[in-house]
């Protein structure tokens, strides 16, 4: 009876220890998860300044190239005349 109640002790011990590192685990994981939330939230953040940054540099782009092309034509001797008459 003794070796009855000893075991059936040594397996409550093992249970509540499996129900401990369980327990602890899935706090573990938990925030861990947590964590990957908040940096995911920041990435979509830095992505979004990222692509809006690459927007004013199309942009810019675009304009530069309109310049240089309203520049190309007023450089052009043949508008000098036509404007100097």
């Amino acid at each position: 009876m003794a070796l009855e109640n000893l075991k059936s002790a040594f397996n409550d011990l093992s249970v509540n220890k499996a129900v401990r590192e369980t327990a602890r685990e899935t706090a573990r994981v938990q925030h861990n998860i947590s964590i990957d939330n908040v940096v995911r939230k920041e990435l979509k953040d830095i992505q979004m300044r990222i692509w809006g940054f690459r927007s004013i540099i199309g942009q810019a782009q675009t304009s530069i190239v309109g310049w240089n092309d309203q520049l190309a034509v007023i450089e052009n001797p043949d508008y000098d005349s036509i404007i100097n008459g």
